[in-house]
């Protein structure tokens, strides 16, 4: 009885994956639209909005992906402050390389991941240069070192926290001065949160059926540190044009 249960759980978190996954392989970009575009800040806003963030907000639309590039300046801020002067960065689940992009304009190296070929194809249109890979987070090879290596709105999509904690530690192995993982759904606010989805969103639960998000404790990475000996620096996300803002947060993990 008890196995049962338990290969049902698994097969549920698979199935849960793979509708997410579902998801982001019908994504679609113009290809020619896409390489039409000149304005850098253009590129990046049509590369986030292929990767989901396409809510319709009428004329809020420009104050909604400024804000999601302000977040990305107090990454860049957060990074320098906290590890000094760094070359290159990779992506955990990099979609269609909307952060990557706007790295490769500081001249940094660049490199990501992401298990939505369709995201993948998209990215290589763009980072001709980079080493952009179709595969999924835990398949990482740690060969290759990366000052930094990130993931942004990732880990809400991963299965269960023991992925999590396997995605960590190549994350953590790959990286040679810190790693950086953001909006992550907090567990403690979990409740708060469904019960903010379910008045926010009509008919929540039907339209969201398999297609749980994960919360994850900041207690997780506080054991993290104390296995390896590095540093945490905590974040709030900060976001008023994105409402699961308020129920997220960053961790930056310093190596020493």
């Amino acid at each position: 009885m008890g196995r049962f249960h338990i290969e049902n759980v698994k097969n549920l978190e698979v199935n849960i994956s793979n509708n997410w996954k579902a998801i982001w392989n019908r994504r679609e970009a113009d290809e020619c639209f896409l390489q039409s575009l000149e304005d850098p800040k253009a590129i990046w806003r049509e590369l986030k909005r292929i990767d989901g963030f396409d809510v319709d907000l009428g004329d809020s639309a420009d104050a909604y992906y400024n804000a999601f590039y302000k977040s990305w300046e107090e990454e860049c801020a957060l990074l320098n402050t906290h590890i000094g002067p760094w070359n290159s960065i990779y992506e955990v689940g990099c979609g269609a390389g909307a952060t990557l992009y706007l790295f490769s304009r500081q001249n940094k190296k660049i490199g990501g991941i992401d298990y939505s070929r369709q995201s993948t194809d998209i990215a290589k249109i763009v980072l001709k240069e980079a080493e952009i890979a179709c595969m999924e987070a835990d398949h990482i090879s740690t060969d290759e070192k990366f000052d930094v290596v990130m993931a942004d709105s990732v880990f809400a999509y991963f299965p269960d926290e023991a992925y999590v904690s396997d995605v960590l530690e190549k994350m953590y192995e790959k990286a040679h001065k810190a790693v950086l993982i953001t909006e992550i759904f907090d567990k403690e606010l979990e409740d708060a949160c469904m019960q903010y989805r379910r008045a926010k969103i009509q008919n929540y639960d039907e339209k969201y059926k398999n297609l749980d998000k994960l919360f994850i404790s900041k207690s997780m990475f506080e054991m993290f540190s104390q296995k390896h000996g590095c540093e945490l620096v905590f974040t709030s996300v900060e976001n008023p044009y994105y409402w699961n803002s308020q129920f997220m947060y960053n961790v930056l993990i310093i190596k020493k």
